[in-house]
């Protein structure tokens, strides 16, 4: 069992939306309504894996950091669907700035060192350094650098915003960022990304790097399970030389494992260092305001209390590991 760091936790399951559609008579012109979403029934039956979900939701962001090059260092992953994006490699700005010599490359492409190809796509102002308005397109067929990852699907990545220096590594980026069916496959079950996000990283105070990953909609799938995210945001802040990290987190979570949604947020921030958080708290609320709120313990264990019916009184609560827990 790999160690697990709060940073990279697993994730789970989404809903699919049904759409209704409605028209009159022959030849007429049909109306698609789109049901308003409906909040989670929180039972004593599935708050086991409406936690989970919204646990993993809250972490996602680190990973997503690091698929773009421009994030966190990357770390272990939990066992479960993350493990496949465990050492996610660089495939963004590290992988073309620093290797540019035009302002406009491609479409070209290029084969990968084991297998497979990548096309690259790239408009740059100045390739010495970022400007907003740059842009990065990949496309990978099978592509496999050697690293344990075959990457196939397409990322696109148009940076909104820099200030200071990439040679120093001390700089604020921003970022928008779009994933067509990204595949990651480490030999096992591919995990898929699609969606889109933004994302905003600072190393001018290092060793301290804080970045920030927000969107309105992006999807995970993985070890037969997904996810789906709405309308969420992760700040990470890293100090590499206490080798530290907090985390907070809001959004709305819909998985395959429970009917609805569930929104989600930190109310005090999940802090760590080399393992899982030993301090933090997560509230998690459904239908009829009733809420799960998840407190870490420690580094091996977290607790959670349970308000079925949404009255603010306890009706039940449970320890577990953090393995459990994210499971």
């Amino acid at each position: 069992m790999k160690v697990i760091h709060f940073r990279y936790l697993g994730v789970s399951g989404f809903v699919t939306l049904l759409l209704a559609a409605c028209g009159g008579g022959g030849g007429s012109d049909s109306e698609v309504v789109v049901p308003p979403p409906v909040a989670v029934v929180i039972t004593a039956n599935n708050y086991a894996v409406v936690s989970s979900d919204s646990l993993n939701a809250a972490a996602f962001g680190g990973e997503l950091g690091d698929l773009t090059g421009t994030g966190i260092l990357g770390g272990p992953a939990s066992p479960g669907m993350m493990s496949k994006l465990d050492r996610l490699p660089g495939v963004g700005m590290g992988k073309v700035y620093g290797q540019v010599s035009e302002a406009t490359i491609g479409p070209i492409t290029e084969d990968c060192i084991i297998g497979g190809t990548v096309t690259l796509t790239v408009t740059v102002a100045d390739p010495n350094t970022v400007t907003a308005g740059d842009s990065i397109s990949m496309s990978f067929s099978m592509c496999d650098d050697g690293d344990g990852q075959v990457l196939d699907g397409d990322m696109d990545m148009v940076f909104t915003g820099f200030s200071g220096d990439l040679n120093s590594g001390l700089y604020l980026i921003s970022v928008s960022v779009t994933l067509g069916s990204l595949s990651m496959d480490d030999g096992g079950l591919a995990a898929v990304v699609d969606g889109a996000f933004d994302m905003t990283t600072d190393t001018r105070a290092y060793p301290v790097t804080t970045s920030t990953v927000s969107g309105d909609l992006l999807t995970l799938q993985a070890e037969g399970r997904s996810l789906t995210m709405k309308t969420f945001s992760t700040t990470t802040v890293f100090d590499g030389g206490a080798m530290s990290f907090s985390v907070t987190a809001e959004g709305i979570v819909a998985s395959s494992r429970f009917d609805g949604e569930a929104t989600y947020e930190t109310i005090v921030p999940f802090t760590g260092n080399t393992g899982n958080p030993y301090e933090g708290e997560l509230l998690i609320t459904g239908a009829d305001g009733a809420t799960i709120t998840v407190i870490a313990l420690d580094e091996v264990n977290v607790r959670l209390i349970m308000d079925y019916d949404g009255d603010g009184a306890e009706d039940d609560s449970i320890d577990l590991t953090w393995e459990e827990a994210v499971g």
